[in-house]
């Protein structure tokens, strides 16, 4: 191979470790130290007194659980990508960025690649029902609602959602995943972390339309060279899926819970027809197009994605996300 190859690959192979450690890093948290943190604080919070409210019970609990699911994973982002981080951004807006049109083009093709996503995995699940039995996929967040059905307690629920998750995951991924990964090419970055970030949910109810999420929202962050645009667009997406489906499950139904979850299930309904002109119009404006040059070919680097002894890991960490390992284990040795 020429000399001028040789750096590139080396780079490349280097960043394909540091995602592996990244995912075995966020395995082992998921399973582990998430546990180790979240049982002690359990206990405090058993001994508050008892006439806390529920609201406050259900806001401290939430707080646990974000600290354990962000905090460690985004540390060890920060430090396996810190020299790249170091290093002056170089990148540019691409030419065709318009602030308000790329998101509303993004939010819309959002709408409609994410609604297909999702109607394709609730397809192969009926098609996995039917032939082992394997049932309905569970929804993920109905085993986090609340249960006393207060306004407190659905606020909590709307800020930890749709406010923290969205801020902690754009910083983790599309800055400091997505943003060092970009050297290596603009496509490479987008759906590398976009697949990490779909499997991170640990559920196949989550991972399609996750994943769908993270490419949009990696194109945003791309074509704006920031992580500002696909943070605010991440929050409106949580937060009209959890005011659209949980406000009468929470709240119960009345005028108001149920004048909601319609509204919204129209607008997006809305926002699904606009998705195909939006992608339209996205590919003719080259929003989808990187306009970068890298020394190393599409071709080179699958070859050493296929080759690397990084990529197996990396495949075989996102394969335990999805399985409950912590549980196994506890329950073999029961």
């Amino acid at each position: 191979m020429p000399p001028y190859q040789r750096e590139p690959e080396k780079e490349f192979k280097s960043s394909l470790a540091k995602l592996a450690a990244f995912v075995l890093i966020s395995v082992i948290n998921d399973n582990f130290l998430y546990y180790i943190f979240l049982y002690p604080c359990i206990m405090i919070l058993s001994i508050l007194p008892d006439g806390t409210s529920d609201t406050v019970f259900y806001a401290a609990q939430w707080f646990v659980n974000d600290i354990s699911v962000y905090l460690i994973p985004g540390i060890s982002a920060f430090l396996l990508f810190r020299n790249e981080l170091k290093a002056p951004n170089s990148f540019r807006e691409h030419t065709s960025y318009i602030p308000w049109l790329s998101g509303g083009l993004t939010f819309f093709a959002l709408c409609f690649l994410g609604s297909i996503s999702t109607m394709l995995s609730n397809f192969i699940a009926e098609i996995l029902d039917t032939l082992f039995g394997t049932g309905e996929i569970p929804d993920a967040i109905a085993g986090a609602l609340p249960q006393n059905g207060s306004l407190g307690t659905y606020i909590v629920l709307i800020v930890s959602v749709a406010v923290i998750a969205p801020i902690c995951e754009e910083l983790i991924f599309r800055r400091l995943l997505l943003q060092p990964l970009r050297k290596h090419g603009d496509g490479f970055a987008i759906v590398a972390t976009s697949l990490i970030f779909g499997f991170t949910h640990g559920n196949f109810d989550q991972l399609p339309y996750a994943f769908t999420v993270g490419l949009m929202l990696g194109l945003l962050a791309v074509n704006s060279n920031s992580v500002l645009p696909s943070m605010v667009l991440h929050t409106l997406n949580n937060l009209l899926v959890t005011l659209g489906s949980y406000s009468v499950s929470i709240l119960g139904e009345n005028e108001i819970t149920i004048g909601l979850e319609n509204g919204i299930g129209i607008g997006l309904n809305l926002a699904f027809w606009l998705g195909i002109p939006a992608i339209v119009v996205m590919l003719a404006s080259g929003m989808c197009r990187s306009d970068y040059k890298f020394q190393l070919s599409k071709g080179e680097k699958a070859r050493i994605i296929f080759s690397s002894p990084a990529s197996y890991l990396i495949a075989a960490g996102l394969g335990l996300m999805m399985v409950d390992v912590y549980g196994f284990i506890m329950g073999f040795f029961k």
